[in-house]
């Protein structure tokens, strides 16, 4: 898809909008293709393939880079359990056996 294409195949709507500068909105259609429109309605030029693709990969690294904290939040107890921990057990109890183990399994990056 080069530069001069009217409309964009793109699975991934989010962000489609900033690759066209000037554009404010997307007119999608139901085989797919996207129109980008500038304020006054009038149809802008298509990025190409090779814009789209590092905008994709873009996208991807940011939801890889924060992997491990949506992997972190599912893992760990609800905020009760936790804080029954901390009440009965102290802090240090409540870090060594719930917080640690869960850090150790889903490291940052």
């Amino acid at each position: 898809m080069g530069g001069n294409d009217m409309s964009i195949k793109f699975e991934d709507r989010k962000n489609l909008v900033s690759l066209v500068e000037g554009a404010i909105s997307c007119e999608y259609f139901e085989d797919g293709t996207c129109k980008f429109l500038d304020k006054d309605e009038n149809i802008l030029p298509s990025p190409s393939s090779a814009v789209i693709q590092a905008r994709k990969d873009e996208i991807q690294a940011e939801i890889d880079s924060v992997a491990y904290a949506r992997n972190r939040q599912a893992e760990y107890p609800d905020w009760g359990t936790q804080l029954n921990k901390i009440y009965d057990d102290g802090i240090d109890a409540w870090k060594t056996d719930m917080v640690d183990p869960i850090k150790a399994k889903f490291p940052k990056p």
